[in-house]
This record gives C-alpha cells, sequence and structure tokens, in this order.
C-alpha cells in the first residue's frame, strides 16, 4: 500500500486524486480518509473521533491493502474553519457533514464517524472492489 498525506485543502487533495488517477489507470484502488486537520504541536487532531479512526484504519489498511491500493489523508481544516461553517470547501463541493469519513473512490458507500472505528466495518470495507 502507498499512504499518502495530504494535511489541508481541497485544491491540493484534488491535485493528488487527478495525479493518483493517471497512476492507477492499470489498477489499484484509491481511499480517501477525511479527518479534522493535525496540529503540529501535539501530533493529533482537533476532532476525537478522528484520533479514535485513525488507528483502527491504518491497521486494517496496512494488513488488506495491496501495492496498488492508496489511502490519502485528507484533512478538512482547523476546527474553526470546520465547525459550524458551511462555507467550508470539504462541505459544499465533497458534501461532507462529518469527519471522519471514509471513502473508495467510484464508490457510493463510506464509512461516517463512529463506523470508522470499527474493526470489522473498515475491513470490509477495504475489501471492496470496483
Amino acid at each position: 500500500m502507498k499512504e499518502l498525506k495530504v494535511m489541508s485543502g481541497l485544491s491540493s487533495l484534488e491535485a493528488e486524486l487527478e495525479t493518483l488517477r493517471k497512476e492507477k489507470e492499470s489498477g489499484g484502488r484509491v481511499f480517501v480518509m477525511y479527518v479534522g486537520d493535525i496540529d503540529p504541536e501535539n501530533g493529533r487532531s482537533w476532532c476525537s473521533d478522528c484520533n479514535n479512526a485513525l488507528p483502527v484504519v491504518e491497521d486494517c489498511a496496512n494488513k488488506q491493502l495491496g501495492e496498488n491500493d492508496v489511502l490519502v489523508y485528507a484533512g478538512v481544516g482547523p476546527k474553526t474553519h470546520w465547525k459550524n461553517n458551511d462555507s467550508n470547501e470539504f462541505r459544499v463541493q465533497k458534501n461532507l457533514s462529518a469527519v471522519p469519513i471514509l471513502v473508495l473512490i467510484g464508490c457510493d458507500d463510506m464509512l461516517v464517524e463512529e463506523d470508522c472505528c470499527k474493526k470489522d466495518l473498515v475491513q470490509t470495507f477495504f475489501a471492496k472492489q470496483l
């Protein structure tokens, strides 16, 4: 599994996803986990649900994703930019209403909030094929 960390901003995420689309034409899946931005001082997200989900998702990804699969972490912004802000670019352009959210690009299914902390659900999600 190739793991990328895109810490903040929709434009940087979209640029990375475009690059990955070109690379992945021959196979592999792209998963995106939307999370609250990571605080550089303590290395944790302002989002407690994200902090609970990250170890579960990372463990399952390391065990299940193939060498051609990619997991991208996309920060939706600092807490003040996300909470109670209907103009947040991820809310507007990606229709996100909560974090964490785990998606498989090209699939309509997603895991939202506490579901990202449930190992059995994450394992089933990573087993999805396009």
